[in-house]
């Protein structure tokens, strides 16, 4: 799997999630077939790519069993909490979840209210699937419904992937991009789940 939809970039160097089965022998290139410098490398549970060099906006990966052509990379995080664009001391906490907008109002303004600066959610309701959490959702698809009116204190990243097994691995790795995508711009971050108070 190839979590293309939140790359994101520290210090000018571009990070793209991938799964466990992109190994050292994946190599990338733009959409003219130019071989593009890389690493492939591990933290925790998540496994990145690296771009070594000004990556294009548009890349293809080659793995030793499979070739992904054309996958556009897209960039979230450059967009998240512009009010902090040059305040690192802040803080932040981060969830993911899908159809939740019944507890996830309550959710954000009591973290809020205790002082945190900012909400990240990973929005997993277009994974083009079935549930994750099986009955604990609403009918309500549309999550911008309760984070709109929040303004820039929730940012909310299209998260629409699904993965073989439990859903807490697709969760792990949520997680997992959250707090390497933010590490540099905040002073803490908590990760947590939107029913934990």
């Amino acid at each position: 799997m190839i979590f293309n939809k939140c790359c994101f970039k520290i210090q000018g160097v571009t990070y793209l999630m991938v799964d466990n089965d992109f190994t050292d022998a994946t190599k990338c290139t733009d959409s003219n077939g130019k071989q593009l410098n890389i690493t492939v490398f591990g933290v925790d549970r998540c496994k990145f790519i690296q771009f070594h060099d000004n990556v294009p906006s548009v890349i293809n990966i080659i793995t030793q069993n499979e070739t992904f052509e054309n996958i556009q990379l897209h960039f979230p995080f450059e967009n998240a909490f512009p009010q902090f664009k040059n305040d690192t001391n802040i803080n932040i906490i981060s969830t993911m979840c899908r159809k939740y907008n019944f507890r996830l109002d309550e959710w954000i303004k009591y973290h809020l209210d205790l002082g945190v600066d900012g909400i990240l959610i990973f929005d997993n309701t277009n994974n083009n699937g079935g549930s994750n959490n099986g009955n604990d959702q609403d009918d309500s698809e549309d999550m911008k419904l309760v984070t709109d009116k929040y303004g820039d204190k929730v940012y909310v990243v299209d998260y629409p992937y699904r993965v073989r097994g439990h859903w807490n691995k697709l969760q792990s790795l949520s997680m997992c991009t959250g707090i390497n995508a933010m590490k540099h711009r905040c002073r803490y971050i908590a990760i947590t789940d939107a029913d934990e108070f």
